[in-house]
């Protein structure tokens, strides 16, 4: 009943961000981040405003170097959070445009090293974003089945030393050459212990990277 605490117990996505704040994401009550003082913001989906979170399941929350916060949902896409004006510019799929957003369920998102922001969908596979000549986000670049992927659902994202792009799927790894667009796969024949792969358990290590499958 306390408005100042965290609202909703389905943890879902953390993240400190380059100020120390840290935030919460929540599977049923938005967006929350922590105050000094122990109590809890909340930044919710409001349906009369169009610049408030697009929905309240939070799957996965990131920073990109501009200290944009984006925020992915289970079923609203994309929210880009100015934390300047406490608004949110949610990019969604389109059907007449091949450059939207390819799915409303985002699951995974990654900043890598050149600054790109790459989207990982539970269905449209993986969206690497466009920037206009002020560098805003102005569109997406889509990466699925038809061009190698081994699977359109992703649940996790790791840049490896090359500059490779590295896509935990439901059905196994795959391996992305942001410049060659080239794809390369991998299965149970090449030593994962599944091929379902588990949402959001990846990490990197300076001489390794970590996936983590529903068999280890």
């Amino acid at each position: 009943q306390d408005p100042r605490s965290l609202g909703a117990g389905w943890v879902w996505a953390i993240h400190r961000d380059t100020t120390g704040a840290l935030w919460v994401g929540t599977g049923e009550g938005g967006l929350y981040r922590l105050r000094d003082d122990g109590t809890f913001e909340r930044f919710a989906h409001d349906p009369a405003d169009p610049q408030s979170l697009s929905d309240d399941y939070v799957t996965v929350i990131d920073e990109d170097r501009a200290g944009v916060l984006w925020v992915g949902t289970r079923s609203g896409g994309l929210n880009a959070f100015d934390r300047g004006t406490s608004r949110f510019r949610r990019f969604l799929p389109d059907p007449s445009d091949e450059h939207s957003l390819s799915h409303y369920s985002v699951s995974a998102i990654l900043v890598d090293r050149a600054g790109a922001l790459w989207v990982g969908t539970a269905g449209g596979g993986l969206d690497r974003a466009r920037t206009d000549a002020n560098g805003t986000v102005a569109g997406f670049d889509r990466f699925t089945e038809r061009d190698g992927l081994v699977d359109n659902n992703v649940v996790s994202l790791l840049e490896d030393d090359d500059g490779s792009i590295w896509v935990g799927t439901r059905r196994g790894l795959s391996r992305l050459d942001p410049v060659s667009r080239r794809v390369a796969s991998f299965g149970r024949e090449d030593g994962l212990a599944s091929v379902e792969l588990t949402p959001g358990a990846a990490a990197a290590s300076p001489d390794a990277l970590y996936f983590g499958t529903h068999r280890g």
